[in-house]
C-alpha cells in the first residue's frame, strides 16, 4: 500500500476453510513501519493530540470512517458499527495507501456474523489535515498527489 519514503504499510488478508468447520475463517490487518526508526507503528502518534490525550481515539476515527464511507456504508453496517462503538469493542486499524492517496481506516473487533462490514475506507489528506493529523502523516499521503 505504501512503500516509503517515510512509511511502509501492508494490508494483510488471510483466510481459509477447515474440514468439518461450520464457517470459513478470515482476517485482515494493517501493519505499518516508520522507515525513519525502523519500528512497527500503529500510527497513533500521528493522530491529533486531543484524540490521543483522551486515551481512546475510537470515536473520532468512527466519525471520519462514516464520513469517508458516505453512501457506500449500508444502514445495517452503520447500525452494527454504532452498536460495537457503544459497547466498546470496536476499534480501528489505520494505514497509508499512496495508491489511492488516502489513510485507510479498517474497523476491527466485530463478530464473525458482521464480517461483511469490515471494509477499509480511505480518508483523503484534506480531511486529515482539517482534523489535525500530524503533518508528516498527511504529507506521506499527499506527496503522491
Amino acid at each position: 500500500m505504501t512503500d516509503g519514503p517515510d512509511f511502509l504499510t501492508f494490508l494483510i488478508e488471510i483466510g481459509g476453510e477447515c474440514e468439518g468447520a461450520a464457517h470459513p475463517w478470515w482476517d485482515v490487518q494493517i501493519v505499518n513501519f516508520d522507515l525513519k526508526t525502523g519500528q512497527q507503528t500503529g500510527l497513533l502518534e500521528y493522530l491529533p493530540e486531543a484524540w490521543v490525550e483522551t486515551g481512546d481515539p475510537t470515536e473520532p476515527l468512527f466519525d471520519i470512517y462514516v464520513s469517508a464511507a458516505g453512501p457506500n456504508l449500508t444502514d445495517e453496517c452503520l447500525e452494527s458499527l454504532t452498536f460495537a462503538l457503544t459497547k466498546q469493542y470496536l476499534r480501528f486499524d489505520i494505514g497509508l495507501d499512496t495508491r489511492t492517496q488516502t489513510l485507510l481506516i479498517l474497523p476491527v473487533g466485530l463478530p464473525h456474523v458482521e464480517i461483511g462490514c469490515v471494509e477499509p475506507v480511505g480518508a483523503k489528506p484534506d480531511a486529515l489535515q482539517k482534523a489535525g493529523f500530524d503533518p508528516r502523516l498527511v504529507k506521506a499521503i499527499g506527496d503522491q498527489l
